[in-house]
């Protein structure tokens, strides 16, 4: 923030500034107010996101492009005005947030705000964490809500979309790097959710307090998905889909999935903190993890208050990242019957039967002497894990296997692992690593975010072969261990 001062809570933008950047004065919580000089012309994306002091804002006239989220998470903001002959926004009816003219779309709100009746969108990341939105009335203007509008709206607890809404944005992404799923994802408190009854796209049948969408598929059969849903969603018997993220960080303890549903999508259960119990049933077949390149989170990414798997008999395929951060599983089993998956020797964990590849473990895991991979983040924040022995068998070992168990203190690699790449990254607590033999590769700053580490242990007479693979600064850790003698 170098170009930008804050005095006595005021952010001082000096003249002649045409462009406020990017994050120009993010997560400056002594911001009260802000003097924007006219001759501003641009304020780019996130220019104000965070600034929990700030009360109020005015955007001169001569302000022609904003950004988006550009006040996310000013909590105490309460004011918002754009001046008189703006050609391109405005506030109108004293509505306290800033609208396209043209275009009659919100791009900016606050806790204050009165959408008004000539609204016809609300833009992404409108009211993204305003968390003292406690009250929201969407005018029968409004057709679309676009991405994340009201993510992290924790005030609210009621929601109805009226029969005007058409559009419900479920995900999108810009070329500033913005990332945006259904618009009301993580509103954590939201336990009232109806949708007009004349809406022609949705609906809340059978009083679900949920957003169902009827369409159709590629074979012309009808299919209804779950868009958005909360702490007291019941989930109807037909329903097809559950959409992604459509109950990302709501309040929800127990789930119970009907026969319908065959897929869990990215992010749909992610940040449920408070979520104890998931019954899968006995008909479903897919759980997907995360997608990094699209921002998308696993499916049950983050519930961490979620002690207990099940996964049935139909259960086919997981994908890497789904339960990322489920710090309090302990048990997890497979059924019996199932083609493709077991947990074999009751070992807490989900192993493929076709390539004896482990993919999900917990803090209770005994990896079984049959296991020859372990795949990607298959223990990704297992805070419980404290120490874990990947056995002489195991040759390959997935992208980050152990990333961030901020609890694992002991770590042995046994077999000849072809690339163990970063597997111990963020684990903060590891005191002692013990490698085997012929490791092949690894990253050389692994342990970059292992403070606490005091000894890597090797092989007698392999110290050399660690030290080429390893960063110099850990040099002075490793220890040869005594020669194994031959007792025949």
């Amino acid at each position: 923030m170098a170009k930008y001062e804050v005095k006595d809570g005021v952010g001082i933008i000096p003249e002649g500034t045409t462009v406020i950047k990017y994050k120009a004065f993010e997560n400056c919580a002594e911001l009260t107010s802000v003097v924007i000089p006219e001759g501003v012309t641009e304020i780019e994306f996130r220019a104000f996101a965070n600034c929990t002091g700030l009360t109020s804002v005015v955007i001169p006239a001569s302000v022609t492009k904003l950004g988006w989220g550009l006040f996310n998470g000013c909590t105490q903001l309460a004011s918002i005005k754009v001046a008189e002959g703006n050609p391109v926004y405005d506030s109108r009816e004293d509505c306290n947030a800033i609208i396209n003219t043209e275009q009659n779309e919100l791009v900016a709100g606050c806790k204050s705000t009165v959408i008004p009746s000539t609204v016809t969108t609300i833009g992404v990341a409108a009211f993204c964490d305003c968390t003292g939105l406690t009250e929201l009335v969407i005018p029968d203007s409004v057709t679309a809500i676009r991405g994340s509008a009201f993510r992290g709206c924790t005030g609210l607890t009621k929601l109805f979309i009226p029969a005007s809404v058409t559009a419900l944005e479920d995900y999108s992404y810009n070329n500033d790097g913005g990332i945006f799923f259904q618009p009301f994802v993580g509103c954590r408190n939201l336990t009232s959710i109806v949708v007009a009854e004349d809406n022609p796209v949705y609906d809340s049948r059978n009083n679900c307090n949920a957003v169902l969408k009827q369409g159709v598929n590629g074979l012309g059969n009808k299919v209804s998905t779950l868009i958005v849903g909360c702490a007291s969603t019941v989930i109807p018997d037909d329903v097809n889909f559950i959409g992604e993220c459509a109950f990302y960080g709501s309040a929800v303890t127990e789930v119970a999935l009907p026969a319908s549903i065959k897929e869990v999508r990215h992010g749909t259960f992610a940040y449920c903190e408070d979520l104890k119990s998931i019954d899968f049933g006995k008909t479903l077949e897919v759980v997907k993890g995360d997608d990094s390149y699209f921002g998308k989170p696993g499916a049950f990414q983050g519930c961490k208050s979620l002690e207990k798997l099940f996964f049935p008999a139909s259960f086919r395929f997981m994908s890497s990242g789904a339960f990322y951060d489920c710090d309090s599983l302990v048990s997890i089993k497979v059924d019996e019957t199932n083609q493709r998956y077991d947990s074999r020797e009751d070992c807490n964990a989900v192993i493929s039967k076709g390539t004896n590849a482990l993919i999900l473990g917990c803090s209770t895991t005994v990896i079984p002497e049959s296991v020859t991979e372990i795949e990607d983040t298959a223990f990704g924040h297992c805070n419980g894990l404290t120490e874990v022995t990947l056995h002489e068998g195991i040759t390959i070992v997935g992208t980050q296997v152990f990333r961030c168990c901020e609890g694992l203190k002991s770590a042995a690699v046994l077999g000849p692992v072809k690339d163990l790449g970063c597997a111990f990254y963020g684990c903060k607590a590891l005191e002692t690593v013990t490698f085997g033999a012929g490791i092949k590769k690894m990253d050389e700053d692994m342990f970059d975010t292992s403070p606490a580490l005091k000894t890597i242990y090797v092989p007698a007479k392999k110290a050399s072969y660690y030290k080429k693979r390893l960063n110099e600064k850990v040099h002075g850790l490793i220890v040869e261990l005594e020669p194994v003698k031959n007792t025949k």
